[in-house]
């Protein structure tokens, strides 16, 4: 329901009607629509660890343990949701509003952007990166590139994305190579 309907369609009501279940029931176990979307949240960031981050830091450091993760990024992506990544449109949608889920939403969002300077660290430990690089530009320069990829595939539809997604890639990685 999130990720074709959007996260503020992500209600007890709705999700009791789509799992054909009492209301009162699923309200008796989530408490509140904020907890269930930090449910279905800290349930995304899960699958997204075991889908992209452990197959990613079984190959070796470096270049390789980089594209893995992009690839499984986006296959996850891609092929997961139908409207694009549950988690960047909830990040979209509570970007400006306060609460407990834009407090784990930015959680997440730190987690990801650690994670991309853990792989430049990799790649700097493999001899693959220089060792002066800045890992907080690499950081943002792979979330700028795997965020424009989530647009042009689920917003545009671009036929061409993967394309543009892979050569842009291989420019970033050129860019920091030893």
């Amino acid at each position: 329901m999130a990720d074709t309907l959007g996260f503020e369609c992500l209600t007890i009501g709705e999700l009791a009607k789509s799992v054909k279940m009492s209301k009162s029931g699923l309200f008796a176990h989530f408490k509140s629509k904020e907890n269930l979307q930090i449910a279905v949240l800290e349930h995304t960031a899960q699958l997204f660890v075991e889908l992209v981050l452990r197959p990613a830091l079984k190959v070796e450091r470096g270049f390789p343990r980089i594209r893995v993760y992009i690839e499984k990024w986006i296959d996850w992506d891609s092929n997961r949701f139908h409207g694009g990544c549950v988690l960047v449109s909830a990040l979209a949608e509570y970007a400006d509003r306060p609460g407990r889920v834009k407090d784990f939403l930015l959680k997440l969002f730190k987690l990801q952007l650690d994670s991309f300077k853990q792989l430049a660290d990799s790649a700097i430990k493999a001899g693959h990166f220089r060792s002066d690089i800045d890992r907080e530009q690499f950081a943002y320069e792979l979330h700028s590139l795997l965020h424009g990829f989530n647009s042009y595939q689920n917003i545009l539809n671009d036929e061409l994305a993967i394309k543009h997604h892979k050569l842009a890639l291989d420019q970033l990685l050129i860019r920091y190579q030893k």
